[in-house]
């Protein structure tokens, strides 16, 4: 974790080549892509995909229950922000 408050959480996530992480989740988020990264994501259903990412990519998700893999061969690394008590307005 590189940074939390009331509003927020950021965090640094780092994957080496086949590395994976456990079943979980995210609150609704943001991420920034700090380099080109390769990963296969498992949904709770046991459904896989592939994604890739490049240099500065931004993307955001809302906190979906996954199981990332670096499935590439060099290290995945991602600014991911979190954020808390996130409210949706209509406009």
């Amino acid at each position: 974790m590189e940074f939390e408050n009331d509003v927020g959480r950021v965090l640094r996530i780092t994957y080496g080549p086949g590395e994976r992480s456990v079943t979980h989740r995210h609150p609704d988020n943001c991420s920034i892509t700090l380099g080109p990264t390769s990963w296969r994501m498992t949904d709770a259903e046991g459904v896989s995909c592939e994604n890739s990412g490049s240099l500065g990519e931004v993307g955001c998700g809302d906190g979906d229950v996954h199981l990332p893999r670096n499935s590439g061969s060099e290290r995945n690394e991602v600014v991911l922000v979190e954020f808390k008590g996130r409210e949706t307005f209509d406009q």
